[in-house]
């Protein structure tokens, strides 16, 4: 994150680290309803990735009696919107590096989050951030699983105390490098089953030409 006003990026860091605590204390005098929230931040190519896997999530045991909203990226609002709309119930599209500075938005969002009173909520993404941890951290949900990870896209001060927040991080066994087998990692251990899909997918129509479309620089 290239933060350009610290004053701003202060109270954001503020309210990303206490706020989910008191929050937290609060939710134990309530009863999560069956919603789950999945956190999906990352840019286009790790969306198309990974999004195949919501459709599994959505007719999986563990969750098909559940309401499931996606917050992600607005990078890739209008396929989502296009694919994704039969599996979801509610969208929150943000540009994650834009909320460090935006305490305001950001608290805005945090309590939204928190008044859908999620039962779990899964961050299956392996470089966690610091605004997406916050933001589960907001929810104070029963469950909030993600992935141990590493500190490539956070800094190791906030990621020792955003970890609080989890109630379950996984961790990677070796080898697992490319971001589809980190998802089909994630969600057969959420899920409990084997996931078969061996790759992803996005439904069209058939065409005699075939090939792949290199796009450098996609994430920006």
């Amino acid at each position: 994150m290239l933060i350009k006003n610290r004053n701003l990026f202060r109270i954001t860091r503020f309210i990303l680290l206490k706020i989910p605590v008191l929050l937290n204390f609060f939710s134990k005098f309530r009863t999560p309803q069956k919603r789950l929230l999945i956190i999906k931040t990352d840019a286009i190519g790790d969306y198309i990735l990974s999004r195949n896997f919501i459709e599994i999530v959505k007719q999986s045991e563990v969750f098909k009696d559940h309401k499931i909203d996606l917050l992600g990226d607005k990078l890739w609002q209008d396929l989502a919107l296009q694919y994704d709309s039969p599996f979801i119930e509610d969208f929150f599209f943000i540009i994650p590096d834009d909320l460090y500075e935006s305490p305001l938005k950001t608290i805005k969002l945090g309590w939204q989050l928190f008044k859908n009173n999620y039962e779990t909520v899964l961050q299956p993404t392996y470089a966690r951030t610091f605004i997406t941890d916050g933001l589960a951290g907001f929810t104070a949900a029963d469950q909030i699983i993600g992935f141990e990870g590493d500190t490539e896209r956070i800094n190791i001060k906030y990621k020792t105390k955003t970890d609080k927040f989890y109630t379950q991080r996984l961790q990677m066994p070796a080898g697992i490098d490319f971001e589809f087998e980190r998802s089909k990692f994630f969600f057969e251990n959420v899920l409990k089953q084997p996931v078969t899909i061996k790759g992803p997918l996005i439904p069209g129509e058939n065409s005699r030409r075939r090939g792949i479309i290199i796009v450098p620089g996609a994430g920006a």
